[in-house]
């Protein structure tokens, strides 16, 4: 069982994808694909988290939506990719993050956009359903 997590931008570009994520056979995290456009930028590259990273940003998240402050990170324990969330004033909600390549050449993508508030519980509730995922 596999599913796809799209950040509500209301538009194409920004656009933030977790595509195809699957739970470890393990049950201790995740892979999934990341899709990342931002402005004239745009990367696909894997993406992993732990199942206790994942609580954690959801519970920020979450609190993020009721208080309208706050921030947070979506991080792998061991590798150097992240997805940020920082919520800024008038509703405004910044996404941005880092994504690593390091086989041959070394590659790094560094983005950032702004959407609005309205994408927290879409997003919240995707990532509940994420958690509840079976082992692959």
């Amino acid at each position: 069982m596999s599913m796809d997590i799209i950040l509500s931008t209301n538009t194409n570009n920004p656009r933030l994808e977790l595509g195809g994520i699957t739970r470890f056979r393990d049950g201790s995290g995740f892979e999934s694909h990341l899709v990342v456009v931002s402005g004239g930028f745009s990367a696909e590259h894997p993406f992993y988290f732990e199942e206790p990273v994942l609580a954690s940003f959801v519970k920020a998240l979450e609190s993020m939506d009721q208080s309208l402050k706050g921030e947070d990170k979506l991080k792998p324990l061991f590798e150097d990719d992240y997805i940020e969330l920082v919520m800024s004033s008038g509703g405004h909600v910044i996404v941005r993050g880092e994504m690593f390549e390091c086989a041959g050449e070394s590659q790094h993508l560094e983005f950032s956009f702004v959407t609005d508030q309205t994408c927290l519980t879409p997003l919240i509730e995707d990532l509940k359903k994420c958690s509840q995922m079976a082992t692959t």
